[in-house]
């Protein structure tokens, strides 16, 4: 949970309130602690034993996280959250991208070409479209790890960037938002380079237009 601004103890120091919110700390309201808790209440009944079921016993409906948020995009250099650069705040990354992410340049690449391959799906049997894929996915991948873009390589192997199940589960919820397309966990962590999650990619583009997959093997 993230600070309360307007009860407690930082509510009585300015100073201090001043310095968290130069970090682009969230600040949550009394009244968003309440909210929280009627909230944890109504959701805390005791399971059924008909609703108990191996999925269910690792989940508590009633735990509830609050103002895991940011003041500015995370990826702003101003941005100072201690928890920013923590490889679990993917999932963040992607709902921000999600929200305002459209905007930017290669965002806007990337709708054109899908666009492009609508009506021309003849085009992502050219290598031309597994490259620009693959840098998409390279690109979105470094974002997520927090590596430079300029150390990213499409030939690269997976594991010599660092990809472990938590990023693959996030690089997998991106393709099925971004590109429509269903890379699994797996597929993710057996490609042998980012090449050929791009190769995978344009063929599941391609399937889903209608077309046959993309010659190659993404493993």
């Amino acid at each position: 949970m993230e600070i309360i601004e307007d009860v407690g103890w930082v509510s009585q120091e300015p100073a201090h309130l001043e310095q968290l919110k130069a970090t682009a700390a969230y600040r949550l309201k009394e009244q968003d602690l309440l909210d929280s808790l009627e909230l944890a209440i109504a959701k805390s009944a005791p399971q059924t034993r008909a609703s108990k079921s191996p999925i269910n016993s690792y989940m508590n409906e009633s735990r509830i996280g609050l103002g895991v948020r940011m003041t500015m995009p995370i990826t702003a250099d101003a941005n100072r959250c201690i928890w920013k650069r923590d490889v679990l705040m993917g999932l963040y990354r992607n709902l921000e991208n999600s929200s305002v992410g459209d905007a930017g340049a290669t965002n806007e690449g990337l709708r054109e070409f899908l666009a492009t391959v609508s009506s021309n799906p003849e085009m992502l049997s050219e290598p031309a479209s597994v490259s620009l894929l693959a840098q998409e996915i390279g690109a979105t991948l470094f974002s997520f790890l927090m590596r430079p873009i300029e150390e990213l390589g499409i030939t690269q192997p997976l594991s010599a960037v660092g990809v472990d199940s938590l990023v693959a589960i996030e690089l997998r919820n991106w393709s099925r938002q971004r590109l429509g397309v269903e890379l699994s966990v797996l597929e993710i962590l057996g490609a042998a380079s980012i090449e050929k999650l791009g190769q995978a990619a344009a063929g599941g583009l391609l399937v889903n237009l209608g077309g046959a997959a993309v010659n190659g093997d993404a493993h």
